[in-house]
């Protein structure tokens, strides 16, 4: 292995420094200071990333795990006080997830997040059953619905794989899906298609979650690609119940480098997560954890962000087997496996100092960074008025209460015996309040259908204007040469996007997928 072969390698393995995170006690201003771990906040360069910001799709909805411990209600937690330029930054509030290390809760924290398009955050829970809790994972819903409907469990999916050529290189196979017909009582098979990939944008298929009242059908929808979606934070674990002390709060201040996570990323079926970081050992793949480059829709599909970037990175031919090799390296030992905590990247991140690193590869190891670190450089950061944090923290509040609402619904659900848990069960409608977001998007969306038909949504564009400019760091700068015309692009800050003038769709009826 040459030099510059050893430097690529390198490239993916993450460190990085400081000591600090944002917790107090009182009402902070918008100018708190950071102040030291001493209060028995552990900063984690490992573990599960936030729902809202990525959540991987499996084809096969099953119940998450049953955990001993209840969970603690929801702490103070307070937004940042810089937020990625744009007008549509959302803040959505963090959660409580079992840890199998520590056998305990550890924190995720909440994220910076530019909602995909036409989709609103729908927020999981936690619901008590018999010897425990499990975790009733979150999810995008559909427009500015406030409506969840519970389906039957659906069919097994069919692997059936595509039986037309790609139209070009840009497409990539979805594979097909089942959908319930309300009117028929029944599920319906829906083929797979065709799509076309679009620079900055991951194609999310259509998908289940699983609840205890039901399966959530999720409809395939575009979103952006990671380092367009906002600003994910490091999650923490509290050796104390400090967040009981009267006035204490906690505000995320180290965020995580996107393409850093995605030198370590793992996902857990089971828990509806992905995870970034050490799950390298034997342990972690007998308890279901898959590396993303592995991560399989069945058989005729890739993890649809592993998708994405091998097509983005399909000028760069050694971009897969470099991954590979860092995995398979960090796998066997002879590569070092990523830092757990905030305190063991210091401790490696100062032994490549001593050794005289350069610059770049210190910081291309760089797991997480305080913001007032990061600089421009990786995101244009802009500080939050008072009058955006109150509103912030309305939101936030918002967001918790509609997760303690779809528990209440949930309960009332078992309770009167009207979860549809059983095939022959009829769906159920629960209202559930969200709060509204200021902006909307909407795409012009076209695809190709399995068999050669073409299906086309026509929807107004909207004004959506993101300001976000990341740079991604080395090895990972996205340079795509192909201009897609099929189907239009989003609309962008600098494009015009005229709505085209064909037969419109018959409307749907209310509960109905197509």
């Amino acid at each position: 292995m040459g030099s510059q072969r050893v430097a690529i390698v390198l490239a993916f393995l993450g460190l990085g420094s400081g000591f600090e995170i944002s917790t107090g006690y009182g009402q902070p201003p918008p100018d708190a200071a950071p102040v030291a771990q001493a209060d028995g906040t552990e900063v984690l360069a490992s573990g599960p990333i936030h729902e809202a910001y990525a959540e991987p799709v499996d084809t096969k909805p099953q119940p998450t795990s049953v955990v001993p411990k209840q969970p603690p209600d929801s702490i103070q937690e307070i937004p940042p006080d810089q937020k990625p330029a744009g007008e549509n930054v959302q803040w959505i509030p963090g959660y409580w997830s079992w840890d199998i290390d520590r056998n305990d809760f550890i924190w995720v924290s909440g994220v910076w997040r530019v909602p995909p398009p036409d989709q609103q955050w729908m927020p999981g829970y936690w619901n008590q059953v018999n010897g425990g809790w499990q975790w009733v994972p979150g999810f995008w819903n559909t427009g500015q619905q406030d409506q969840v409907q519970y389906l039957p469990p659906p069919p097994e999916a069919l692997q059936a794989a595509a039986s037309t050529p790609a139209p070009d290189p840009n497409s990539v196979f979805v594979p097909g899906t089942w959908v319930y017909v309300v009117r028929d009582s029944r599920y319906a098979w829906r083929p797979g298609y065709w799509v076309d990939y679009r620079p900055g944008w991951v194609w999310i298929p259509a998908h289940y979650y699983w609840t205890p009242v039901g399966y959530v059908f999720v409809d395939g929808h575009w979103d952006y690609e990671l380092n367009r979606r906002g600003l994910m934070f490091a999650p923490v674990f509290f050796r104390d119940r400090i967040w009981l002390r009267p006035g204490w709060f906690y505000r995320p201040d180290y965020a995580v480098y996107p393409d850093y996570a995605m030198s370590c990323l793992f996902v857990c079926p089971g828990s509806y997560s992905y995870y970034f970081g050490d799950y390298y050992a034997a342990a972690y793949a007998k308890g279901g954890f898959v590396p993303w480059l592995d991560f399989r829709l069945g058989r005729v599909g890739y993890d649809p962000l592993f998708a994405y970037y091998r097509w983005a990175h399909r000028d760069n031919p050694r971009w897969i087997a470099d991954l590979r090799t860092v995995y398979a390296g960090r796998l066997k030992g002879t590569l070092p496996r990523p830092p757990r905590t905030i305190l063991e990247q210091t401790t490696l991140i100062r032994n490549l100092r001593a050794k005289n690193a350069n610059v770049a590869l210190i910081e291309n190891m760089t797991a997480v960074a305080p913001l007032s670190k990061i600089g421009q450089k990786f995101v244009r950061l802009e500080t939050v008025s008072r009058e955006e944090q109150a509103r912030d923290r309305v939101f936030a509040r918002q967001i918790i209460d509609a997760s303690r609402e779809r528990n209440r619904v949930a309960v009332q659900l078992i309770k009167t015996g009207k979860a549809p848990l059983r095939v022959t069960d009829r769906p159920q409608f629960a209202r559930v309040q969200l709060p509204k977001a200021e902006v909307s998007v909407h795409i012009n969306e076209g695809r190709e259908i399995h068999g050669g038909a073409v299906k086309i949504e026509e929807r107004k564009p909207g004004t959506f204007t993101p300001d976000i400019k990341i740079q991604p760091r080395t090895e990972l700068k996205l340079q795509p040469k192909l201009e897609v015309h099929r189907p239009l692009p989003p609309p962008r800050p600098d494009i015009k996007v005229q709505p085209r003038h064909e037969e419109k769709p018959e409307p749907k009826k209310p509960g109905e997928h197509k």
